[in-house]
Order: structure tokens, then C-alpha cells, then sequence
């Protein structure tokens, strides 16, 4: 235990200092992630950090910011331990390297920022609330006990990629937050997994349906909501889906990528709502970010790393395979941009989805084409 500055405020949750979380696995996490895209998703950016606080006994935060442009993918990541004997470098400095995140104003601004580093991709973004917090329902596997709220806005600001400066002018997404146990390889036990996220002109939409087969139990979560600009809320509580694929799916080798899908949501009053969904241009791929269970991984003081994945050559992907892999391509968790239509009206948004690891995965549609 070490005092902070969290510590003067009367927050405390157990009968520790703050910087001690009640949860002694290695796997607790506190984690935030924002992705934004302009109209043309030609330029999808994602970032995050999360801390690891019982690691090693120290600690660890990790972080990352990407970039993908015009099929082009621009990885930056960093870790470093967590002090507690240091105030500049404990829990209370959300910084890792040249990466770090502010809280201007909760639940309303933040900013993420990327110094100068030797990987081609540095800028600074803000984030402006378009409407209230989204909390789900808990997916409530045991064993990885987990809250999770996301909140839909605007991005502005401006990103630098190998010198050339691209200013982000009301771009649209949304930031995410995540804490409690989130244990190395849960994704590998997912069957299905999309989240939707979709701007359209007085509203937003923010879905995730969520499968995952954990020690012999089926966990499902669908839950969701519409999200009015004049603050109404009407959450979706049931889905049906058809989702249509790039290639075989049940193909070795398969990236198990989705082109175009068909949703049917129930709301709390019954209501039908209809969302078409076409996707757009390359899909972003997680592992850039770390999230091939690198997250949390104690690698040392201070590691600052990243790498470039041209996708317009058909060769990147498979390069990019290591050995051991199953029939899984290792890149489990992809962002793809998509023209949305809701009950008839237009918009945009990201779909970020995970299909099963399973040999001869096979997706079944809910709802009939």
C-alpha cells in the first residue's frame, strides 16, 4: 500500500489506500479505449490505456494508439510499471511514455495525446460528449466479473502520419470504459461477438451482442440502447441478426470478415427496429493495440514499440500470422467502418466484432434473409 493523492478524497471502497484494488488476481484491469472515424472512412483511429494494478507486485499501465488510413495501419504501444513510492509515476498519472489521457471534465471531455516517438503517428484528440454514458448489463461470467459503460461524441483535433497532418473536424465515435477481471485468452472462448456503434442525425445507437461458451456455461448479453440528442433513451433489449461474411467461414484460414449484415431489435416497448449495414473500406485490426493478450503483460520499466501493416498488399495478412496458430487467423478482434440505415434513416458507425475460435466455425443467422 502507498498513499496518492486519491487518498485525500472520500472515495475510499475498502479499508486500503486507494492505490489497492479489493481484487487480488493479476487479471484486474481499469481500462478506457476511444474510437472515431471521419464521414468518408477513409482515417479510423483507436486508442487506449488501461492499468494492471496487482502485476508483478508493482503494477503495470499499457497504452496504445493507432491509426488506419487508406488500408494502411499505423500501430503505436507502450508500457511501463507502476510505482508506489513515486507520486509521478503512480495510478494517479494516466501517462505511458509519450501516451497519455486527461480527464477534462468527467463524463463529458477527454484527451488523448501522442508525443513524438520513432513509429510515424503522433497527435492529440479530444473527445466531447454527445450524449449521456451508456452503463450495460453485466455479462455475469463468473470468473470475469466485469462493468463496462461506453459514451458516443465528437473528435476533434489533428494526427500527424510520417509528417503528413490531417486535422480531425467533428469526427464521430465513442470512448469506452471497462474495469474488474478480464483474464488472458477470454476472447478465444467467444462464438460470436458484434458490437455496434452508429451516429445518425438526432440520434445514436449502441448494441453489443455477446456469446461466449466458459466452463461449460453459455453466457449471453444483448443490450443496447437508442440515444436521442434531447436525452430520451430507449433500450433495445433483443436481437436478431444475419450477418453475411467475406469468404467461407468454416474455411482453414478463414479471417471470418463481415461485409454486410441485417438486425432486428426489440426495444422495452416492443418496437421493431430495423438497422442495414454495409461495410466500408479495410477493417482495423485489435492486435495493433495489444489486444492479443499483450494487455497487462509486465515487459519491463518503460517499452515504447509499433510497427506499419499495408493491407493493400494481399500478402500483409499472412505474413502476419505466427507459428502455432490453430485455423484462427491471429488477429482476433476487428473495427470495421459501415454506412448504417436505421428504420430508414442514414448513417455511420463501427462494427467491432470476434467470431469463435472453434474449427470449422460456422455462423448461424437468427433472422431469415
Amino acid at each position: 500500500m502507498a498513499l496518492t493523492k486519491f487518498d485525500d478524497y472520500f472515495i475510499h471502497q475498502t479499508g486500503d489506500t486507494i492505490d489497492t484494488v479489493a481484487n487480488k488476481s493479476e487479471s484486474f484491469m481499469d481500462r478506457c479505449w476511444f474510437g472515431c472515424h471521419g464521414q468518408d472512412g477513409r482515417t479510423y483511429i483507436a486508442a487506449g490505456l488501461g492499468t494492471y494494478p496487482n502485476v508483478s507486485g508493482h503494477g503495470v499501465i499499457d497504452g496504445s494508439f493507432c491509426v488506419i488510413r487508406d488500408g494502411v495501419q499505423y500501430n503505436f504501444r507502450a508500457s511501463r510499471h507502476i510505482s508506489h513510492e513515486s507520486n509521478e509515476t503512480d495510478r494517479n498519472n494516466s501517462y505511458v511514455g509519450p501516451l497519455s489521457v486527461e480527464i477534462i471534465e468527467p463524463m463529458k471531455r477527454q484527451r488523448f495525446s501522442l508525443g513524438e516517438n520513432p513509429h510515424g503517428i503522433s497527435g492529440s484528440i479530444d473527445f466531447t460528449a454527445r450524449v449521456a454514458p451508456f452503463l450495460y448489463n453485466k455479462l455475469d461470467v463468473p470468473s470475469h466479473p466485469m462493468t463496462h459503460f461506453t459514451q458516443m461524441g465528437y473528435f476533434d483535433g489533428s494526427i500527424t502520419i510520417e509528417g503528413e497532418t490531417i486535422e480531425l473536424k467533428r469526427y464521430v465515435g465513442l470512448r469506452d470504459r471497462t474495469w474488474g477481471i478480464r483474464g488472458k485468452g477470454l476472447m478465444r472462448h467467444v462464438e460470436a461477438y458484434f458490437w455496434i456503434m452508429g451516429h445518425f442525425d438526432d440520434c445514436v445507437l449502441n448494441f453489443t451482442f455477446f456469446h461466449v461458451p466458459v466452463d461449460g456455461n453459455d453466457y449471453h448479453l444483448e443490450d443496447g440502447a437508442i440515444m436521442y440528442d434531447d436525452g430520451r433513451v430507449v433500450r433495445l433489449v433483443k436481437a436478431r441478426h444475419n450477418v453475411h461474411f467475406d469468404e467461407d467461414t468454416t474455411a482453414q484460414g478463414s479471417t471470418r470478415l463481415w461485409s454486410q449484415a441485417e438486425w432486428e431489435f426489440t426495444d422495452e416497448h416492443g418496437k421493431i427496429w430495423t438497422l442495414e449495414a454495409k461495410a466500408i473500406h479495410a477493417p482495423f485490426y485489435n492486435a495493433g493495440q495489444g489486444y492479443d493478450d499483450r494487455h497487462g503483460l509486465d515487459r519491463g520499466p518503460l517499452l515504447v514499440e509499433g510497427e506499419t501493416w499495408d493491407f493493400n498488399r494481399n500478402s500483409t495478412l499472412q505474413s502476419l500470422r505466427r507459428p502455432g496458430d490453430d485455423d484462427r487467423w491471429h488477429f482476433d478482434i476487428q473495427d470495421r467502418l459501415a454506412n448504417l440505415t436505421l428504420n430508414g434513416q442514414k448513417g455511420v458507425g463501427l462494427v467491432n466484432n470476434v467470431c469463435g475460435p472453434r474449427e470449422g466455425w460456422q455462423y448461424n443467422p437468427t433472422l431469415a434473409g
